[in-house]
């Protein structure tokens, strides 16, 4: 899969979701934010021994909350 980015290409005072791991969750740059997927952060979650509602309730909470990246949600 190819990279959206290069953590070292970044500017500073772009916001980076921790570990480095979830960078395959990110699927593009906007207005100076990075863009994640909400359904590919999801599934990283779940790879740590989350529940898919455990999974949820982190994004909104430690993600969304912190309104530092935009979130791609799924079409409906």
């Amino acid at each position: 899969m190819k990279k959206v980015f290069d953590r070292a290409e970044l500017e500073d005072d772009i916001p980076i979701l921790e570990p480095p791991e979830m960078d395959k969750c990110i699927v593009g740059l906007q207005d100076n934010r990075l863009t994640y997927s909400y359904m590919k952060l999801l599934e990283y979650f779940q790879t740590t021994g989350m529940t898919e509602g455990e999974s949820e309730d982190w994004i909104v909470y430690n993600v969304i909350g912190l309104n530092l990246v935009n979130i791609q949600y799924p079409d409906v």
